[in-house]
């Protein structure tokens, strides 16, 4: 066996070290900026899901729905962030509403709902994800009363 110094190894042992530290300190960095990257992605998403619950409600309102009701459901659970209610007074405007909103928001911000529901049947559902938004007639509308069922959201808009 070759004799190896206590300088040598002591060296050897002082950069492994160093290197050490060093890749500690990148890894820690990495890490912020990955927290950095993903908080800022995360509080984008909530901006565009207000923004997109926002331009629900003006593309409702184009169509003449009535009852608008916008709420922040955020702070009460994880179904999604809002929730868009609004009601048509026939079966052709429920079509007319749907249209509008499902339209508006795939040209303006190139996403795609999964729809539950048909204008025959009295309630439309439009989910995005982070915005859900209910059609109903005034029938369905009486008869569930979402508002009740989720009393404790912030309402943002509620137009009559």
């Amino acid at each position: 066996m070759p004799h190896v110094s206590n300088d040598s190894t002591s060296s050897r042992c002082r950069r492994a070290a160093i290197l050490i530290e060093s890749d500690k300190k990148i890894y820690r960095e990495m890490s912020h900026n990955s927290e950095k990257k993903e908080g800022a992605l995360i509080e984008e998403q909530a901006v565009q899901a207000t923004e997109i619950a926002r331009r629900a409600v003006t593309l409702a309102e184009d169509k003449q729905a009535s009852n608008i009701v916008l709420l922040d459901l955020r702070r009460l659970n994880s179904v999604a962030d809002y929730f868009v209610i609004c009601t048509g007074g026939s079966e052709r405007q429920l079509k007319a509403i749907t249209e509008a909103i499902d339209e508006g928001l795939a040209r303006e911000y190139d996403i795609q709902p999964r729809i539950e529901g048909t204008a025959d049947t009295g309630w439309v559902l439009l989910d995005y994800g982070d915005v859900v938004i209910h059609i109903f007639s005034v029938e369905l509308r009486d008869r569930y009363r979402l508002e009740r069922l989720w009393s404790k959201a912030t309402p943002v808009v509620v137009m009559q």
